[in-house]
């Protein structure tokens, strides 16, 4: 893997902070956003950006139109010219976490393992594992 861009853990839980707040709203301020707009925050870019949806269902054919959240994630992440690494702070990710309506979700990772994301009430702290992508060292 290729080297990226990282940070100490309490830049990351800041940029999260920053940006993962209440309300929860899908086309405004959802996980996929708020993810982009910590990482924005931290590296300059927003592999959010652009991101088409302004409802519970058009977030839902966003994600199938590029085969789900996994292969969405990834693909709005090599669009912004991220590349893929292993989790390390203030990586961008993708995590599972079963049970949820959208079991996943964008995040962006405090430390390997651990992952704030945007959740109803504001900002939340997720243990799992997830696939990152950072910003490569010229």
């Amino acid at each position: 893997m290729m080297r990226v861009r990282t940070c100490v853990p309490a830049q990351a839980l800041d940029a999260a902070a920053a940006e993962m707040v209440p309300p929860f709203d899908v086309a405004h301020r959802d996980c996929c956003r708020t993810a982009g707009w910590a990482f924005a925050r931290l590296w300059g870019v927003d592999p959010v950006f652009g991101a088409a949806y302004r409802s519970h269902a058009q977030a839902r054919a966003f994600l199938r139109s590029f085969g789900g959240a996994e292969a969405c994630h990834a693909a709005l992440a090599a669009r912004a010219g991220l590349v893929p690494a292993a989790p390390a702070p203030g990586l961008i990710g993708s995590i599972s976490v079963p049970g949820q309506p959208y079991p996943w979700l964008l995040a962006l990772c405090i430390r390997p393992g651990e992952w704030a994301a945007q959740g109803r009430e504001g900002m939340t702290i997720v243990t799992a594992e997830g696939c990152a992508w950072g910003v490569p060292w010229d």
